[in-house]
């Protein structure tokens, strides 16, 4: 995983802040038009989302 820095100006302040993150990446191509309600259930092992365009409901599985 490669680790990437973003900086951040904050509003009306002269304040930088350096954020690490890793590099995004696709795990799933689930193929939907505008996903949102992303929700991860740690018990389920699960990612639940919605595309609100196709009114769909997604669930992701972690093996």
């Amino acid at each position: 995983m490669e680790l990437i820095q973003i900086k951040i100006s904050l509003k009306n302040t002269n304040t930088m802040v350096k954020i690490k993150t890793s590099k995004p990446e696709v795990l799933w191509n689930a193929k939907c038009i505008l996903g949102e309600g992303t929700l991860w259930v740690k018990e389920h092992k699960s990612i639940y989302f919605t595309d609100i365009k196709k009114k769909n409901p997604y669930i992701k599985y972690k093996k």
